[in-house]
Formats: structure tokens, C-alpha cells, sequence
């Protein structure tokens, strides 16, 4: 998944310090599902509303990691925004658009092209194709239409 947002980042023509923020947030993206129970984190089926909540909370208990660890801002960035949707419907604060940190919208394509693209305990993942699809059809939506754009004409996985 870093491959992915490191591409964008560097189709961007982005500075080295913001790709290795880059970098280093998407491998920590996820770190506050530490404090998710592993049978959430594998539940098979769709989670029920009340588990789906405890889910939400990953990214805020990741960037309090990222804090405390005094981790650079964009790494916290993008652990704390990476479920923020470019037309507001994200977690955990709901912010849209230019709102949503550039770092964190890129980590945010490349993340959901890997749900996409890989099998979980809940769904099996897409081929690359599909997923491509997939992302064209979240432009504007949840992802960045740039950022996607810039993904879709720049990268076979």
C-alpha cells in the first residue's frame, strides 16, 4: 500500500520529506486497531452498528500513538484522517475535501485500492482491474478526483 501512495506522492513531484511522511504514515496508517478486538478485526460477515462504532475509533487512538511518539504532523495526519471522505461522510471528524490533509487523501487512495484488492476474512478481494473500477467510481465520492485521476493514469499494478 505505501508503493501505492508513494507513486502518487512522487507523480505529485511532492518533497522527499513529505514521501518519507508519506511513507511512514501508511505503514502506520492503521496502528490504532491495536485497541480493536481481534474478533472485530475478523468478523466474517458485515459488523454489527455497535462493533462498527469501535471500529471508528482506531484512527484516534492511532494518532494519540503517533502524538505521544512524537511522530512528524503528516504521519499523524494520515493515521488520524485515512477514513475521511472527500464529500464529508468519513470518520472520525468528518471533514471534506481540502479539509482532509493532502497526505492522508493520498494514503487514502492507495488504502482503499488495497481493500479492494486484497482478501480479508469478510470479502475476497477484487482483481486489479475490478478494483481500478472500483476507485474510478469513488472519484469526488470518498476519494480526492484528483488524486484518483492521477493514480488511474499513472499506475498498473
Amino acid at each position: 500500500m505505501a508503493a501505492f501512495a508513494l507513486k502518487i506522492a512522487e507523480a505529485l513531484r511532492l518533497p522527499e520529506e513529505t514521501r518519507r511522511a508519506i511513507k511512514h504514515g501508511s505503514w502506520l496508517h492503521d496502528c490504532g486497531k491495536i485497541g480493536v478486538p481481534e474478533a472485530i478485526l475478523n468478523c466474517p460477515g458485515k459488523l454489527p452498528a455497535a462493533d462498527f462504532e469501535v471500529i471508528k475509533r482506531h484512527p484516534e487512538w492511532g494518532a494519540e500513538v503517533g502524538r505521544q511518539a512524537n511522530l512528524p504532523k503528516e504521519v499523524v495526519n494520515i493515521i488520524l484522517y485515512h477514513h475521511e471522505r472527500f464529500d464529508g461522510r468519513g470518520y472520525p471528524t468528518g471533514a471534506t475535501g481540502a479539509e482532509i490533509p493532502l497526505e492522508a487523501r493520498i494514503v487514502a487512495v492507495a488504502d482503499v485500492f488495497d481493500a479492494l484488492s486484497t482478501d480479508r476474512p469478510y470479502a475476497k478481494g477484487y482483481d486489479q482491474a475490478e478494483a481500478m473500477g472500483v476507485i474510478g467510481v469513488l472519484r469526488g465520492a470518498a476519494l480526492d478526483p484528483q488524486l484518483v485521476d492521477v493514480f488511474l493514469a499513472g499506475f498498473t499494478p
